[in-house]
């Protein structure tokens, strides 16, 4: 069976960049594909900023805890997923009962410009998934360097004069002519690539958590 204990990366890949129009939040969203939790879209989700050191140490904390014990996450048993959860969330200063709370999924992305914690956008993909409460982090990572086509237009104009006959006689005919073209040139730039990630909670009931340990770990 395929379980996911927790979705925390340490580091976050560059996805790319994405249109004004779309949600990153949504797009480069990862569901941590646990069994037995019935998805209803929430009211009312809570935002909690974290620093990226809250993120990499949480993550640390699980991965140490895997290793320390000799435990691949499809060996995960109730107990050690309630282990886990307890570690990430006191890394992320999370006050939650670790026994009544699962992560949903993760988004994680990169983008030119930092990501604002409060868009309408997080909250509502958070909402759609039925999260109540998701943990964010931005980081500055520095400048990227890349090139761009910029194109160059170009325009030429020129006369002709010439003697035209014809069967009443002849006359001289000036002529004139104008042209254009686009071409592209190839430039270094440099922007900014700003990482963020959100983690997706829901809050369980016991009958819940019952239910999802029963499910996805093994027992």
């Amino acid at each position: 069976m395929r379980i996911i204990v927790f979705a925390i990366v340490a580091v976050i890949v560059a996805l790319g960049g994405f249109g004004c129009a779309s949600s990153p939040w949504r797009d480069f969203y990862s569901s941590s594909g646990l069994k037995g939790i019935a998805i209803e879209k929430t009211d009312k989700v809570e935002i909690r900023i974290v620093s990226p050191e809250q993120i990499r140490a949480a993550d640390s904390q699980g991965v140490a805890y895997l290793e320390r014990n000799s435990l691949a996450p499809e060996d995960v048993s109730p107990r050690e997923a309630l282990e886990l959860r307890r570690l990430i969330l006191a890394e992320l200063r999370v006050r939650d009962d670790p026994s009544l709370v699962t992560m949903l999924g993760v988004s994680n992305f990169t983008a030119s410009f930092p990501a604002d914690a409060r868009d309408a956008n997080l909250v509502a993909h958070a909402k759609s998934i039925g999260a109540d409460f998701v943990v964010v982090a931005t980081e500055y990572l520095g400048e990227q360097a890349g090139y761009t086509a910029v194109p160059v237009w170009t325009a030429s104009a020129g006369t002709a004069a010439a003697t035209a006959f014809g069967s009443t006689g002849w006359a001289k005919v000036n002529a004139s002519s104008q042209s254009s073209s686009v071409s592209s040139v190839v430039v270094p730039t440099t922007s900014p690539r700003w990482a963020s990630i959100a983690l997706y909670w829901r809050r369980l009931s016991a009958e819940e958590r019952a239910r999802v340990d029963r499910m996805n770990f093994k027992n």
